[in-house]
């Protein structure tokens, strides 16, 4: 299993960055770019998998997430 993974952090400016659900369409074995989005002590996280596996990339963004949070 290939996953990719890229955390971009941007400080919180004006607008508000809210948690998203992954947009995957059906699941169909192929891989494709999952969003995740959280913030952490001000900043707002943005996690960019490139996977087929979503829970693979489900499990790895809430991994980040917690770090970050820690």
């Amino acid at each position: 299993m290939r996953v990719a993974l890229v955390v971009a952090l941007e400080i919180a400016g004006s607008s508000a960055m809210v948690r998203a659900e992954p947009v995957v369409a059906e699941d169909t074995g192929h891989e494709a770019k999952i969003t995740y989005s959280d913030t952490a002590m001000g900043t707002n996280v943005n996690v960019f998998i490139w996977t087929a596996d979503q829970k693979a990339a489900s499990m790895a963004a809430q991994a980040v997430f917690e770090e970050m949070k820690r």
